[in-house]
Order: C-alpha cells, then structure tokens, then sequence
C-alpha cells in the first residue's frame, strides 16, 4: 500500500508535495539555510541548548536575547546595518517587520512579493555570512 502511494506521482510528475517557488532557491547552501531558519532546526544556540545543557542559549554576538531565527533576522545588534537594505523594502511595501514575513510564512501576501522578499532575505543571508551559523 505505502509503496503505491510512494510510486505514484502527482500532475507536475513529483512525488508528495512541492514547495512554492517562493519556499525555494537553487543554490543547495541557500535552500538549506532557508530550510534551517524556517523549521528553527538549526545550530543556533537557542536549538542547540535542548540537545546540549552546557551551551548557553544567548546570541553568541553579546545580545541579552536567545539566539534564535527571530532574533537574528529581526534585532541581533550585530546585523543591524545589513538590515537596512531589506528593512526599507519592507517599509515600501507597507509590511510587517517580523520574521514570519521575512522567511516566506505568510501566505496572506502575494507570491510575486514573497518572492521578492525571497530575494531580499537572500542577499542578507550572503552579506551577513550567517549560513555559516545556522
């Protein structure tokens, strides 16, 4: 039974579900650290502090905050001048700075702007270098 299920493909020829392309980049490093953020299954701290008792939640940059995809996308004191560029596009566009809104979750906006905001969060990921972190 669960191999028919697993055989059989859906109308675009893919197995299971596809993500929007919004959810999607073609670089492997880029998709796994959108991934990584999204799922909050990632090597910062505020995850790796469940598994390890001995590693301190807190942003390793000396922020008072729990390092967490919030917190590094939205006021690590670290980032804030790289902020500014996806900042402005979200103030342009009249959205919400959170980081639901900056990762893509929020279904209620258009795929044209998610994309957009996509390709924002990209360039901040690369600028920052935080794939390297999460």
């Amino acid at each position: 039974m669960w191999q028919t299920v697993c055989n059989s493909k859906n109308q675009t020829g893919h197995h299971g579900i596809v993500p929007s392309s919004s959810q999607t980049h073609k670089h492997s490093l880029t998709l796994n650290t959108l991934h990584r953020l999204r799922s909050d299954h990632n090597r910062l701290n505020a995850y790796i502090s469940r598994i390890d008792m001995d590693t301190d939640p807190l942003c390793r940059h000396g922020c008072q905050d729990i390092e967490n995809a919030n917190h590094i996308l939205t006021t690590c004191e670290k980032y804030t001048n790289k902020y500014l560029p996806i900042k402005k596009f979200f103030q342009d566009n009249n959205l919400n700075w959170c980081s639901s809104n900056i990762l893509g979750l929020n279904f209620t906006l258009s795929k044209s702007l998610q994309l957009l905001i996509r390709d924002q969060l990209v360039q901040f990921i690369f600028n920052t270098k935080i794939y390297l972190i999460v």
